[in-house]
């Protein structure tokens, strides 16, 4: 009985879906909260209710983020809005030297859906920390949005740039059993994309 009641509250809390969305979105430096939103957002994707708002979470788009420099302070809380500042993504490491977050302004991404894409196409390229078992979890999702929103997924996910990051990573060569499941799920996933 409590746990069909906190089924229900958590498939149905927009607040919820978006709560775990902004962790996919603007987890860059956290790759491994980046996983752990998109493995919350596939349980939820499995029933209608947070089918649909998973997928109008991931597909939102958001206003883009910006920050004025202030050099002097370097400190965050300072920062006023002004322009968008562009880097090559994610993930980024803190800083190095030391061990804090660099706080220069980093690309957010406009929607959580990009950040999936992104996960793809790094994995396809082999960059050493997106593992096949995160990949794995992005097709999970998407497969799950499919499974139970097949129509409005393929319109809300249909773009160009998914569907290269999906076939980059169908090319890639598999050398682990995880690896091939990847590309398969990558497979099934481009079907139901291109029917």
């Amino acid at each position: 009985m409590v746990k069909n009641k906190a089924k229900a509250l958590l498939e149905n809390s927009e607040a919820v879906v978006d709560a775990i969305n902004e962790m996919l979105r603007t987890g860059e430096r956290y790759p491994i909260l980046i996983n752990e939103a998109i493995v919350a957002l596939t349980l939820l994707s499995t029933t209608y209710g947070g089918a649909k708002l998973t997928l109008k979470a991931i597909t939102m788009h958001h206003e883009v983020p910006s920050f004025e420099d202030n050099t002097a302070t370097n400190d965050a809380a300072t920062r006023k809005p002004s322009i968008r500042s562009q880097t090559n993504g994610y993930p980024s490491a803190p800083n190095s030297r030391n061990n804090s977050i660099n706080t220069t302004p980093k690309y957010v991404p406009l929607t959580s859906a990009e950040v999936m894409t992104k996960c793809l196409t790094d994995y396809a390229i082999e960059v050493p920390v997106i593992q096949p078992e995160m990949v794995g979890n992005v097709i999970s999702l998407l497969e799950s949005l499919f499974r139970m929103e097949n129509g409005n997924a393929k319109v809300a996910l249909s773009n160009e740039k998914l569907k290269e990051a999906l076939q980059a990573v169908v090319r890639r060569k598999a050398i682990s059993p995880s690896a091939e499941g990847v590309k398969a799920g990558a497979e099934k996933v481009l079907q139901r994309l291109n029917a």
